[in-house]
């Protein structure tokens, strides 16, 4: 995984707590008796001290209630450490409910201490559910402490109020909650009555909430009642009125949420506040707690199924890429070895050969740069020879070093003169030729493990022969000539005469022999020799370095290979079947499952069924498909990722939801709910209907611009037919059924399809995005005919077996009566044998533009009419085309 999807899947973890933290049930109030009678409400039973003592001022510290204890036990935390452990002693417990609940009000701290602890609570409590639910109440002072408590957990906030309207300091401490929160909803309880009684008379009725696992027989969900007393009616009252105009004017939402729709994203979904009044009142907190739930659910699982997403998107991207190195690399290699041959080649010819014309290169560069040899010659500063300022020297030797550095001067202009003219005269020695081959090598090295980079090296040797020529007087010039101007230097330093002034006249004069005394055919033949000298060396050294890359080019594509078929076939399938979980989650929690209604249509892999309202629409049809194991699913997920990441198009019918059924026709088999738009009919009927042929066409041009779209989005069909062109209420055509539908890196060669629409390569396992265009003039030839039935080639054939064997041997349909050439044209180059001869549905879209064209052009009387007589015939079970065709 990359460092940029390991990032997201740690600030997704970090950013949707619910997946792994508990929930906190976090109990506010207007003071310590709203608080604790909210608290008494929620576990059926008085925890807290619903009074303070007469002539006290009490404050309470935080209160954190856990349920991993099985007895109750009292801890005072300070924030640093633990202050003392005090174990209240209880009675014996029943069931983990106390029969006498402990009233803790020798917690409360007076105003004046000034300490700061924590006050935690364990308590064996259906509603606390071990670990997984918290309940803290918060201090007196909640507002400034709030946030302590949002750590690590997922909090629900429910506020109880000592009146029908809230006091300043109220009204500023849910104003600090409202903005510390960032205005999370808030469910709020009026007055709450209280469960005390006086001594003697029958307790009140205590509400409780409702876990479906922990019910009791016999009691009515979501209220417990008294001991001895029969269940009492509860009537809610309605909440006051100031006291929703003061909340709703601090920033909370009390709005009824309207019903889900499938173009509403899930970002947008929010929790409203909810007011209550009285005990009856609640009984509306259980639904109010499910939905927060369920709602912080479906966003994790929405996030977690863009991640999802996002890494299966990565995983299919690095399959083409692999894909792309596994093809490219052998190519690159042959491409690497035939150009430098062809280099290598080209400049030898010129080296064994071409001698005439090397000497009239190094003549020509003679002429042309005389002047301005002479001139550098002139201007020339002496390096290793130390000459005063009238020019004058001390020795013969250092004359002749004089003589030597100006002919070197020379010798190098002009070999950079020829080489030039060299280079220019190879057309395989041209940038444009030369740099592709670098940048060519430079990709292969890019893997080398040595990143010794020798065939770069051995390359810039050959591009570099030219120039790194060793050329001396002696190659340059004749023997004769050589020894002549040997002994003219040597007379030149005699004792008895004077030696010469080493100025610009004189290294001119010295440069001018020296052109003068160039042989061109003897300077020629050394370059050529020394050229092919050092071309055969460093073609050599390519030659072995290109095949110690290739050797270890080998060895990573097979790994390569391992890694692609790894990802396409277990990881791939696997992140698919999760991200289906999750999205079939979150359509499952916004909208339900589906009811199904009558059957409209059955496949190979499953049922398809009318459905009543769902999301807001009730033109839905739903396939049901019930894998029949882990392999199945896999592919399910993966059809699934493939249909929902690509962008609408009008000519594909997409898949809008899904739902997973894990109690499928009250049976233990899960099935998986796709809903589609629902349409009127397919290709198969429309042609038994009689639609006439430019309506075929139309619909054959919707086909073609349905798969030019897929192949645009790096989809394979591979299963274009009849029945999977639906038609709508203009009849015009969509594809459907993108079961087969798949990338091409993520193709493993298996053999799909319907065999008559089938592509000889299909068999081989070696195919592309052409089987596509082979199917298309299979289609096409069924809209031309204006029949359904099997062809006449393909009459003889008792199974499918016999057909793709006369597939392979090239069999196809004739022509249709009333075909056009132009129609007939492209059928035939749709279906052509050789996969690269066929065109691409851009090329095909166009060709059936000119044939409505010129179907418009021919008037309505002399049009082909249908072929009424042999509708009929569409009846007899032989002559329709057979189900495994």
């Amino acid at each position: 995984m990359s460092a940029d999807l390991a990032a997201q899947f740690a600030q997704l973890e970090e950013d949707h707590p619910v997946l792994r933290q508990p929930v906190c049930l976090v109990v506010l109030g207007a003071d310590n008796g709203a608080r604790a009678a909210l608290v008494a409400a929620l576990l059926g039973e008085p925890l807290l001290p619903l009074a303070a003592p007469s002539g006290t001022a009490r404050r309470w510290p935080p209160l954190v209630v856990r349920g991993a204890c099985d007895n109750f036990a009292v801890m005072l935390q300070e924030r640093n450490g633990l202050r003392r452990q005090t174990d209240l002693v209880v009675r014996d417990t029943e069931r983990g409910r106390l029969l006498e609940p402990p009233c803790l009000a020798e917690l409360g701290l007076a105003d004046t201490d000034g300490t700061c602890v924590w006050v935690n609570v364990g308590l064996n409590h259906p509603l606390l559910r071990g670990d997984h639910v918290r309940l803290v109440v918060a201090p007196t002072h909640q507002a400034a402490t709030v946030h302590c408590f949002l750590e690590d957990v997922v909090p629900v906030f429910l506020h109880g109020t000592a009146a029908n309207c809230l006091s300043e300091q109220e009204r500023a401490e849910l104003g600090d909650l409202h903005r510390i929160t960032g205005g999370q909803a808030v469910f709020f309880a009026a007055p709450i009555d209280s469960p005390a009684e006086p001594a003697g008379s029958a307790p009140p009725p205590q509400l409780s909430l409702h876990w479906p696992h922990r019910a009791r027989p016999g009691r009515r969900p979501g209220v417990a009642p008294a001991r001895g007393s029969p269940e009492p009616a509860v009537v809610a009252r309605p909440p006051p009125g100031p006291l929703l105009l003061q909340l709703r004017a601090i920033g909370y939402e009390f709005s009824t949420c309207p019903p889900a729709s499938l173009g509403q994203s899930v970002d947008e979904l929010f929790q409203s506040c909810q007011l209550v009044a009285g005990s009856a009142g609640m009984l509306a907190f259980a639904p109010y707690l499910r939905t927060c739930l369920q709602l912080q659910l479906l966003r994790a699982a929405h996030q977690v199924n863009k991640a999802l997403n996002q890494l299966l998107r990565a995983f299919i991207l690095s399959a083409f890429d692999m894909a792309r190195e596994i093809q490219i690399t052998p190519r690159r290699l042959q491409y690497a070895r035939q150009t430098e041959a062809e280099l290598f080649s080209s400049v030898m010819a010129i080296a064994d050969s071409n001698q005439l014309h090397m000497s009239q290169m190094v003549n020509r560069a003679c002429v042309s740069m005389r002047d301005e040899l002479l001139s550098q010659a002139a201007m020339y500063q002496f390096r290793d020879v130390e000459v005063s300022e009238t020019g004058a020297i001390r020795s013969a030797r250092q004359l002749q070093q004089c003589t030597a550095e100006i002919q070197n001067l020379l010798l190098a202009a002009l070999n950079r003169a020829v080489a030039g003219q060299l280079v220019g005269s190879v057309d395989y020695m041209q940038e444009r030729l030369v740099g592709t081959l670098q940048r060519c090598l430079l990709s292969l090295e890019a893997h080398d493990d040595g990143g010794s980079g020798e065939a770069s090296n051995a390359l810039k040797q050959i591009l570099n022969s030219a120039y790194s020529l060793e050329i001396s007087v002696e190659t340059s010039s004749s023997v004769i000539t050589s020894l002549w101007e040997w002994l003219k230097q040597l007379l030149d330093v005699m004792p008895w005469k004077t030696p010469p002034c080493v100025d610009a006249l004189w290294r001119r004069k010295v440069a001018t022999e020296m052109l003068d005394n160039i042989n061109e055919l003897r300077l020629s033949r050394v370059i050529c020799s020394q050229l092919r000298d050092r071309l055969r060396r460093a073609h050599e050294a390519f030659v072995r370095s290109i095949g110690r890359l290739e050797a270890q080019l080998d060895g990573r594509l097979e790994q390569t290979e391992r890694d692609r078929l790894r990802m396409k076939k277990l990881h791939a399938p696997h992140v698919a079947r999760l991200a289906l979980q999750a999205a079939a989650y979150v359509d499952a929690a916004r909208f339900g499952v589906p009811q199904l209604a009558r059957e409209i249509g059955r496949g190979q892999y499953g049922v398809v069924y009318s459905s009543g309202e769902w999301a807001g629409r009730r033109d839905w049809a739903v396939k049901s498909v019930i894998p029949p194991d882990d392999r199945h699913w896999n592919d399910l997920s993966m059809e699934y990722f493939y249909t929902r990441s690509l962008p609408d198009h009008e000519r594909i019918v997409n898949i809008r939801g899904l739902v997973i059924d894990y109690n499928y026709s009250h049976s233990r088999m899960s099935a998986a709910l796709l809903l589609m738009e629902r349409l009127q009919t397919d290709l198969y009927l429309g042609i038994q209907d009689g639609l006439d042929l430019p309506t075929r066409l139309r619909i054959a041009l919707d086909v073609a611009q349905g798969a030019r779209f897929l192949h645009s989005q790096g989809l394979i069909h591979r299963d274009i037919k009849l029945k999977n062109v639906l038609l709508d209420n203009a009849n015009r055509g969509k594809l459907t059924d993108l079961g087969f539908c798949k990338p091409e890196a993520m193709i493993s060669g298996s053999v799909v399809g319907t065999p008559i629409h089938m592509a000889p390569e299909l068999f081989s396992g070696q195919y592309d995005h052409s089987v596509d265009v082979y199917a298309f003039g299979v289609l096409l030839w069924y809209i031309l005919s204006n029949d359904v039935r099997m062809p006449d080639v393909y009459e003889q054939c008792d199974n499918k077996n016999d057909l793709w064997k006369c597939v392979k041997r090239g069999l196809r349909p004739s022509r249709p009566r009333h075909c056009s050439d132009l129609g007939w044209e492209l059928v035939t180059a749709c279906w052509r044998g050789e996969p690269r001869h066929r065109p691409l549905f851009g090329v095909v879209e166009l060709k059936l533009h000119q044939m409505l064209d010129q179907l418009e052009a021919v008037p309505a009387d002399q049009q082909p009419p249908p072929p009424a007589a042999e509708a009929p015939a569409a009846l007899d079970g032989s002559a329709v085309i057979p189900c495994w065709s």
